[in-house]
């Protein structure tokens, strides 16, 4: 259940200065793990900086689904929608073509691999105590250390919820 927000937890901000970092968020992630029966949460430490510009850059990779040509009579839903009085042929997308579903998955798995990458605000060390900097060694490495689905879409919905105002923590006053 989300925070109920009153007015000391509102901040009015009259001037925006640059350099300032006034948007950049973090909190942490709470990831359940069982060993040998016993759960546990591992706390991560997650941050808002640079998600915005890593969705916008993966927008202009999206697919996109391709066209189709179909007949739209006058009487049916889109061509009383459209005001057709006669039946006509019409260019239409076509969302359910399997090579644009699979393209789409693969796209959507993509951004939030990044999403993890970019939003944990850890450090990521190999083998030998080095930092690693290589997006898709520390991608292995999560692997390596087990990351179930659950647990990375927990982490993606967490940076998500950063800096969104849920429904149910409406202002209250």
């Amino acid at each position: 259940m989300g925070k109920a927000w009153v007015e000391g937890d509102v901040t009015e901000v009259s001037v925006l200065q640059e350099g300032e970092r006034l948007f950049l968020s973090t909190g942490y992630s709470y990831v359940k793990v069982t060993n040998n029966g016993q759960d546990q949460l591992l706390k991560l430490p997650i941050k808002s900086e640079g998600i915005t510009e890593l969705v916008e850059r993966f927008q202009h990779e999206e697919p996109r689904p391709p066209v189709k040509r179909i007949r739209v009579e006058p009487d049916s839903l889109e061509g009383r929608a459209i005001g057709l009085r006669t039946a006509q042929m019409v260019d239409v997308f076509d969302f359910t073509d399997e090579q644009y579903l699979k393209q789409k998955r693969e796209h959507e798995h993509k951004l939030g691999l990044a999403m993890v990458l970019h939003g944990l605000n850890v450090m990521f060390k190999d083998k030998s105590g080095d930092i690693v900097k290589d997006d898709d060694k520390k991608l292995s490495i999560l692997k390596e250390m087990g990351m179930s689905v659950e647990q990375f879409q927990t982490i993606i919905n967490d940076i998500r919820n950063l800096t969104k105002i849920e429904e149910e923590r409406g202002l209250d006053f």
